[in-house]
This record gives structure tokens, sequence and C-alpha cells, in this order.
């Protein structure tokens, strides 16, 4: 278990390019994450289109969770931990 949580919590590392790759997959998220917020066509609507019980809540909560992992992603804080949602 100690193993795990040293996996996961350890600073990546690696060549330079992954730096690139960290800011491409976490502005992604982080710029879908605010769209959810600010509009409505990719957050509530999307999510009663599908066929969401609660759309409003759970475009809240989706985009809740990528603003906060792409944070963390871009920042190459607890990046293993923030990719796994």
């Amino acid at each position: 278990m100690k193993s795990v949580i040293q996996f996961l919590f350890k600073p990546a590392e690696g060549p330079a390019a992954f730096i690139l790759i960290r800011l491409t997959v976490g502005l992604i998220f982080l710029t879908q994450g605010i769209l959810k917020y600010i509009d409505p066509k990719l957050g509530v609507l999307r999510f009663a289109r599908i066929g969401f019980s609660h759309p409003g809540f759970t475009a809240h909560l989706v985009g809740t969770f990528e603003i906060v992992c792409g944070l963390l992603v871009l920042l190459g804080l607890w990046t293993r931990v923030a990719a796994i949602p």
C-alpha cells in the first residue's frame, strides 16, 4: 500500500517533451471544464440530451473535476492522481 501511495504522489520525471504533453492535456481539460459552466450547449443541455436525471448538477460536477484536474496536470502536481478521474 505504501508503494502505491508513493507512486501516485511522487513528482513526475522524464524528458522535457513531457512538459508539452502536460500542457496540452491540462489546457484541454481546463478549457472544457470552464465551458461546461459558461456554455449551456456544452454543459447542462448536453447532459440533458444524453439523459442524465440532474443535468445541472452533473454538468457542474464534471466541469469542476475537469478544472481541478486540468490545473493539477498543468502545474505538475499530483499528475498521476489527477489522471485517474
